[in-house]
């Protein structure tokens, strides 16, 4: 079968953000004289099947293993309470305690969860640091980067399994096709697919484009995902949209062997949502693009402002999406003084191309001077602000 994001005449290219990094790699001090791999960020609509991808699409191996891999399920007070409600809600939803693998487990904080509810749990992730760490909580991880040939020495390993969990990981694939043949593979007949990623829909209503970027190959639609599925005989059995990541699409997927049609209709309903939104056509995109043309010369203009006032211009939050926005807008240690964060794996280093310094939080006691803030880590803005207030009440911030 072949891949459904070669190039065709029929695919309508939608962004151009210029050239980028890999956004979850930060930069070590002994390594910021050399030069990190840098590729073209552009993205690009398949009409027919609904499916949003990214034109150059990079390593898969020196994504997540050239450079330490840096975003951990636990990094944030925000993170753990929705990995923890999320255990629960699985548990209340899914009685049956069977065997659980979880791909792209991560350091393994929502299997130890979904452990203590009684479900025999199994994780793999594509980087072997990240691998690592959740061995080290005496979890059974397995470092693999998933796919169908994969899928096969995994269920060697552990047989088939009830549950496959996927969060932040299929749009991470280089082969879609391949990663869904691989769930077919190791799943029951009557088993579940669980999987979750950052919602096109929700991304595209606040023009928002910082979740671009090289780790996502695909962005997901209910049209694409139903689609997706319905290629390797299995079916989009329900969704619904969660907070996460400033909304996220959470999938219910099952083997298309005795199909239960009562979702259709919500199903139906969701499509027609995004295809009114007007998400498989052009236009929508030439719109946005002039947003964000205009949204950049307004932060200019603020920065601008605050520089002429002796402000020190900081970030805060060194997430993946900051690296998009920081590249995409032109900010680099000469406009942006340093950026904090609370990552133990992100403290001390830089990001990639802009070579910004990343603190810890608590750097903002120290600083006596005039200091303005962008929040890089929009989606838990509030939290940040009243966290960041506490220690250094003058805190003034430029909002995007």
């Amino acid at each position: 079968m072949k891949k459904f994001y070669l190039k065709k005449k029929s695919n309508i290219k939608i962004f151009d953000l210029g050239n980028h990094p890999f956004a979850d790699t930060f930069i070590a001090k002994n390594d910021l004289k050399k030069k990190e791999p840098i590729y073209p960020l552009r993205c690009v609509l398949d009409k027919k099947s609904g499916c949003i991808f990214n034109e150059v699409i990079t390593s898969d191996k020196k994504r997540y293993n050239l450079y330490d891999y840096s975003y951990t399920s636990s990094n944030s007070n925000y993170s753990k309470n929705y990995w923890r409600e999320y255990a629960i809600e699985f548990k209340k939803k899914y009685n049956f305690q069977g065997k659980i693998l979880e791909v792209g487990c991560n350091d393994g904080f929502l299997l130890e969860h979904l452990n203590k509810k009684g479900f025999e749990s199994y994780g793999c992730d594509a980087s072997k640091f990240i691998s690592n760490l959740s061995k080290n909580k005496k979890i059974k991880v397995m470092n693999y980067i998933f796919d169908f040939k994969n899928s096969n020495k995994i269920q060697k390993k552990i047989g088939k399994v009830d549950y496959v969990i996927a969060n932040n990981v299929v749009n991470h694939s280089n082969n879609p096709d391949d990663f869904v043949k691989g769930v077919k593979n190791i799943l029951n007949d009557d088993g579940y697919f669980i999987f979750e990623q950052p919602y096109w829909l929700e991304m595209m209503k606040t023009s928002r484009i910082d979740q671009i970027y090289h780790e996502h190959i695909t962005y997901f639609t209910i049209k694409f995902s139903k689609w997706l599925l319905e290629r390797h005989g299995m079916f989009l059995y329900d969704f619904e949209i969660t907070p996460y990541h400033g909304g996220s699409l959470r999938l219910v997927a099952k083997k298309d062997i005795k199909f239960d049609n009562k979702n259709q209709k919500k199903i139906n309903f969701g499509i027609n949502r995004e295809i009114k939104f007007g998400l498989f056509n052009k236009s929508i995109y030439q719109n946005i693009n002039t947003k964000l043309q205009n949204k950049k010369k307004i932060l200019y203009k603020k920065i601008d402002y605050f520089k002429k006032k002796n402000y020190k211009i900081i970030g805060i939050g060194a997430a993946a999406k900051a690296n998009t926005f920081l590249c995409y807008f032109g900010l680099d240690n000469k406009i942006i003084d340093f950026i904090t964060d609370a990552s133990k794996f992100k403290i001390g280093k830089s990001t990639p191309k802009t070579r910004i310094p990343i603190y810890a939080d608590e750097k903002l006691k120290k600083i006596n001077v005039k200091i303005v803030a962008i929040i890089l880590s929009w989606n838990i803005s509030n939290i940040l602000k009243k966290k960041l207030k506490k220690f250094n009440k003058n805190l003034k911030f430029i909002d995007l």
